[in-house]
């Protein structure tokens, strides 16, 4: 167990160890009773939990609490504490605090710590779950680029940025072509690497310039938003195309590959 623990006396902060380890944990733990200290603790390593005494001569739980939400990290925080009124611990649990004891009640103390802990890991695999399905709607599997739907949305963000502002765009649309009958010989696996290659080499084209997405089996998309005119147009379509002069090497074989755009 990590714990970062938030306290200016060293006797209190040895005995909270001292029962954090009776329990049977293996502790690594740190102090800190400053806003410096508790910053670059928490910039410099990762904690399972943070135990804070309320009111120190130069800090307090509650401005520790608002470091450790400044800080973006979703961490059980604790207040340890033998002089918290019940008000002000109530207000604490109401900006963020997930529990209060008081100092001694280790038998308090541990149900506690054990009881946010699990509650922190089912946020995690919460929000492992949640981010998982949105790459699964929202970017291709095989290459990760976006797929069609986020690709729209980008656009659209995009155009309504500048919208009135005269400003010229580009839209391309890119096919690789005979797909199928790489597929057909050589097997779906050749064909799936041969994608990501074509993918990467597009990436490698648009760079930060512009959106690129895979919009279907063997089609890619490009949106430009910002071109200075027709004649800038056709020479990122033509820099896309000469990228593919060169053939694509793929285990002991070189595939010559062209594309409509």
């Amino acid at each position: 167990m990590r714990v970062l623990i938030v306290e200016d006396s060293d006797d209190d902060a040895r005995l909270l160890c001292f029962e954090l380890a009776s329990a049977g944990n293996d502790l690594t733990y740190r102090q800190v009773d400053c806003v410096s200290g508790m910053r670059a603790a928490l910039q410099e390593s990762d904690w399972d939990v943070v135990i804070s005494d309320h009111a120190m001569p130069s800090f307090s739980s509650l401005e520790a609490l608002d470091l450790l939400k400044q800080s973006g990290r979703d961490i059980p925080f604790i207040i340890y504490s033998g002089n918290i009124g019940e008000q002000v611990a109530v207000s604490a649990m109401r900006s963020g605090a997930h529990d209060y004891v008081y100092k001694g009640n280790a038998a308090r103390l541990m149900p506690s710590i054990e009881r946010e802990l699990r509650n922190a890991a089912i946020r995690r695999a919460q929000k492992q779950a949640e981010n998982h399905i949105y790459r699964l709607a929202y970017h291709d599997e095989l290459t990760g680029l976006p797929k069609r739907n986020l690709f729209c949305e980008k656009v659209g963000d995009v155009l309504s940025e500048r919208s009135g502002s005269g400003a010229v765009a580009a839209m391309y649309f890119i096919d690789l072509d005979r797909l199928m009958r790489i597929n057909n010989t050589y097997g779906y696996a050749m064909g799936d690497a041969l994608i990501q290659q074509v993918a990467q080499r597009l990436k490698d084209c648009v760079g930060e310039t512009g959106i690129l997405a895979r919009v279907g089996g063997d089609k890619f998309a490009v949106f430009k938003g910002s071109i200075a005119d027709s004649r800038e147009m056709q020479t990122f379509a033509d820099h896309v195309m000469e990228s593919f002069a060169v053939p694509l090497a793929i285990d002991s074989l070189e595939l010559d590959v062209t594309l409509s755009m």
